[in-house]
């Protein structure tokens, strides 16, 4: 499982003058079993002397899933410690992506998704029994800013 961190230029600025810079996490989260999950892994602390909010949180499915139902859902969440920042519950109606496809996890939560120095963002990833998403990638559009 490797992390990588990299700075890119936003589509646009608000205002040049704010001393925010943009950043991607990129998490590679492996192939789940059915039925297994991945409870509150660590996948990034805010590094001390910084303050930050995390605007965007995406999955990219790098696979196909298979028994993804209404009773055999697939939640995947990423929170603050243990506060949720987003959360989405895959089903028979809201569907896993396809293979090469990214999917919101939703709005970040203006509290849980602002972020001080030493706060550590946590994955987890909730499996019914018969519930198997393949690998995928973790996406986490943040912002960093010196305090």
């Amino acid at each position: 499982m490797a992390t990588r961190v990299r700075d890119f230029e936003p589509a646009f600025r608000v205002n040049s003058d704010l001393d925010v810079s943009h950043h991607l996490l990129t998490y590679q989260v492996e192939d789940l079993a059915a039925g297994t999950g991945i409870s509150a892994r660590p996948v990034f602390i805010v590094p001390p002397g910084f303050k930050g909010k995390v605007v965007d949180v995406r999955i990219i499915s790098q696979g196909t899933a298979a028994g993804i139902d209404n009773s055999n859902t697939c939640v995947v969440a990423l929170a603050n410690g243990s506060n949720a920042i987003v959360s989405k519950t895959y089903n028979a109606t809201v569907t896993f992506p396809a293979s090469g496809a990214a999917d919101s996890l939703g709005t970040p939560s203006s509290t849980y998704g602002a972020l001080a120095a030493g706060n550590i963002l946590r994955l987890s990833v909730t499996n019914g029994t018969t519930a198997n998403p393949p690998a995928f990638m973790l996406e986490v559009t943040y912002t960093l800013e010196a305090v």
